[in-house]
This record gives structure tokens, C-alpha cells and sequence, in this order.
């Protein structure tokens, strides 16, 4: 009787810790996705900002494109 106890004890145990290895893997794909979306979400209004190669980038339009990546990354996007 005392090791069916200790058997389901441990097999508690075990279950609670795969259930909190498993939320910590899901939250940390999540972030992940979150950024994946946020890059993609920059690379298809890229073109907005970017002609052609090796075309002039007027001041104007430089400081807009400063000033959005200054406000992306500090709402937490990371800058590599």
C-alpha cells in the first residue's frame, strides 16, 4: 500500500514537472513566433521604404526610417 502511494506520488511529481518543461517550451516558441512575425511584418513593408539598389535614400525618408526602427526597438524588438 505504501509504495502504490509512493509510486503515485512520483508519478505526480513527474507529471507536474513534464507540464512545466512543456509551458516553458511553449512560451518560448511563442516569443520566438512573435518575433518571426514582427520580421516579417518589416521585410514585406521593406519595399516601401527601399527601391532598387544602390538608390539615394532622401534625409527625409531616412529619419523616418530611423525613428520606426528606434520606436521597434523600444518596444522590445531586438536589434542585430
Amino acid at each position: 500500500m505504501k509504495d502504490k502511494t509512493q509510486n503515485k506520488q512520483n508519478e505526480l511529481k513527474t507529471a507536474k514537472k513534464r507540464i512545466k518543461d512543456l509551458e516553458k517550451e511553449l512560451n518560448r516558441k511563442d516569443k520566438a513566433l512573435a518575433e518571426m512575425a514582427a520580421i516579417l511584418a518589416l521585410k514585406k513593408t521593406e519595399h516601401c521604404f527601399r527601391g532598387p539598389r544602390g538608390r539615394l535614400i532622401e534625409p527625409e525618408e531616412k529619419q523616418g526610417i530611423i525613428q520606426l526602427i528606434q520606436e521597434t526597438v523600444s518596444q522590445g524588438a531586438l536589434q542585430r
